[in-house]
C-alpha cells in the first residue's frame, strides 16, 4: 500500500489532507479504474467513461475521493444532456 506522502515534481514531500468527514490524518493514495455512465436503461447502450484517477481513501472511515479531469467530465456532461433527464443531477442546498 502506498503512504499517505508522495514527492512533488520539485521532490518535496507533500502529505495528503486530513479526511473531510473525520478528521483521521489516516488517508491513503490509491490507483483507481472507474467506469462511468450516465444512469438509466435508456443509456445502457451508450458507451461508458474510464477515468484512472488517484483516489484519497480515508482507511478510519471509508469515505473516498477523486477529481474527474476536464476532458472526462465534458464526455459525461455531454451524454447527461444528451438525456435531457434532470433527475441525474444532485443538489445541494447551501447552508
Amino acid at each position: 500500500m502506498e503512504s499517505n506522502n508522495s514527492k512533488s515534481a520539485e521532490g518535496l514531500v507533500v502529505k495528503a489532507l486530513p479526511c473531510k468527514v473525520c478528521g483521521s490524518e489516516n488517508v491513503q493514495k490509491l490507483r483507481g479504474e472507474i467506469a462511468m455512465r450516465v444512469p438509466g436503461l435508456k443509456n445502457i447502450d451508450k458507451p461508458v467513461v474510464w477515468l484512472f484517477p488517484d483516489i484519497f481513501v480515508c482507511m478510519d472511515c471509508g469515505i473516498a475521493e477523486f477529481a474527474v479531469p476536464e476532458d472526462q467530465l465534458r464526455m459525461l456532461a455531454k451524454r447527461e444532456a444528451a438525456t435531457g433527464d434532470d433527475r441525474t443531477r444532485l443538489r445541494v442546498n447551501p447552508q
